[in-house]
């Protein structure tokens, strides 16, 4: 399923609040039950923290915490940690009747996400916050979600980040390691292979087929007047090392190998086969009638019944299939390509 919440379902309420001074006065109401989350990423590990405060009880003295460390700075980042420290708290609140509720954050992005849930990283996590602030709206419970500024902070907060700080303390054990977030693991694999200048073990052999020049200095001219995005899904599709379902499992960073259609979502199946692509296709496709179909051609590679001597990449070709992939959007990451 392409989306976690159907389009008609109702959405949490959010508020960013920039001002210092309302955040400030939002922070230290004394009203509802409260929660403040934070993340931490120290000695090359992703930790989240959260504290829970009912100011209606009057035996709480303090906050209650917990935290949980989701594994290397390699497969999470602290927009997903931000994500399952929410999804935590909420969790932990059992079952309150009647209350006001509200979640203090310092990621906007994780905010937006939650506000509007797409096809962004953490899709899973998203899912649990919604149930959960379902299940206590049933309880006629109102939940806010609102981003302050890291400037903004009393006890609660503080007490939050104490406690994502323990998680990154030497010698913790990552609890869920099973939550990989896959643009993290994907850029890490990436940022790996073009410092070391070479690519990852099977990778090499997927480039080598779609590109017999390899290496040369064709390479320079494809990329050569590419924007950023668009520089990064042609070495997506060159490389093999992309965001698609094929390859994501491969790196266990998807449950399946499966395109949402059905079949297995490799890079062939996206640029030539999919079905739900097929109207944005078409000017990719009448770039050639003999060729459709090769990716040596549509990525800028020399094909091994290509002559070595006359060969060229064809430039207008590579730019179809680039306007192609980005008006999928298929290859996003959550803050974009």
């Amino acid at each position: 399923m392409p989306y976690v919440i159907s389009p008609w379902s109702k959405r949490i309420t959010t508020t960013a609040e920039p001002d210092l001074e309302k955040a400030t006065a939002l922070v230290n109401q004394e009203d509802g039950i409260k929660i403040a989350t934070s993340t931490s990423a120290r000695r090359g590990n992703i930790g989240a923290g959260w504290a829970i405060l009912d100011t209606q009880d009057i035996r709480a003295d303090k906050p209650h915490t917990s935290s949980a460390i989701l594994g290397p700075r390699e497969e999470q980042n602290p927009y997903v940690a931000e994500l399952f420290a929410i999804a935590g708290a909420l969790e932990d609140l059992g079952r309150p009747h009647r209350r006001r509720i509200m979640i203090l954050t310092r990621n906007l992005a994780a905010l937006q996400v939650v506000r509007q849930p797409r096809r962004q990283s953490g899709q899973h996590i998203i899912q649990r916050i919604y149930r959960t602030i379902q299940d206590l709206e049933m309880l006629e419970n109102k939940v806010d979600l609102i981003w302050i500024t890291v400037k903004c902070s009393n006890a609660l907060t503080d007490e939050a980040k104490k406690a994502a700080k323990r998680t990154t303390q030497e010698g913790s054990t990552p609890c869920v390691r099973q939550l990989q977030a896959k643009s993290t693991v994907i850029n890490t694999t990436m940022a790996k292979a073009q410092a070391m200048r070479t690519l990852p073990d099977g990778t090499g052999a997927y480039s080598k087929r779609i590109d017999a020049a390899l290496p040369g200095r064709h390479t320079r001219r494809l990329y050569d007047n590419l924007s950023r995005q668009e520089a990064t899904v042609l070495a997506q599709l060159r490389t093999g090392m992309i965001r698609l379902n094929a390859y994501l499992y491969q790196i266990r960073a998807a449950d399946s190998r499966a395109c949402p259609c059905g079949h297995t979502e490799t890079p062939e199946h996206f640029l030539f086969r999919c079905a739900r692509w097929d109207t944005l296709r078409e000017q990719m496709l009448e770039q050639s009638d003999t060729l459709r179909g090769s990716l040596s051609f549509y990525l800028g590679g020399r094909a091994k019944t290509d002559p070595a001597k006359t060969w060229a990449p064809s430039i207008e070709a590579v730019k179809a299939t680039i306007r192609y992939a980005i008006a999928t959007k298929r290859l996003e990451t959550a803050s974009g390509t």
